[in-house]
């Protein structure tokens, strides 16, 4: 059902063209102080909480959190006072973090439920990166332990 579902979800995200790096989160932001082991803008994958519930014998029902971590490094000035101010630039965060939302909001396959946005939030950082995590909400049906 995991596998399923983060299929899913990266395969959605890589049709977005201003996205460099998709992957599952293992990391890549965290413990490295000059350059993570990432390109810019990226998003990274991971289940937040899974809860179980059993349905019949190996067959079992799950609700729980899909979290995306939207990140950029912004290296360039963004006051809409600089001579050369784009108010395009400045903004373009917000328009990524609604082409992430178009595309996994109501996401469905055979194993995961709708997948339904429930939380973004900043990510307040000391190194420069702009960090978003949107939390999405599924269910779906795990079978991996059912025996015939």
């Amino acid at each position: 059902m995991l596998k399923d579902t983060f299929t899913a979800i990266q395969g959605k995200l890589n049709t977005i063209q201003a996205i460099n790096y998709v992957g599952e989160d293992w990391g890549q932001l965290d413990y490295y102080s000059d350059r993570p082991p990432t390109r810019f803008p990226c998003v990274l994958f991971d289940v937040g909480d899974l809860d179980y519930v059993d349905r019949t014998a190996g067959i079992q029902d799950a609700l729980g959190t899909i979290t995306l971590r939207v990140a950029d490094s912004v290296v360039r000035n963004v006051s809409s006072k600089a001579p050369d101010a784009d108010p395009g630039k400045a903004y373009k965060m917000y328009d990524l973090l609604e082409d992430i939302h178009k595309a996994i909001h109501g996401l469905e396959g055979e194993t995961f439920k709708k997948l339904k946005r429930v939380k973004l939030s900043r990510v307040l950082r000391e190194d420069g990166i702009r960090e978003y995590v949107m939390k999405f909400k599924f269910s779906g049906v795990d079978t991996s332990a059912f025996r015939r």
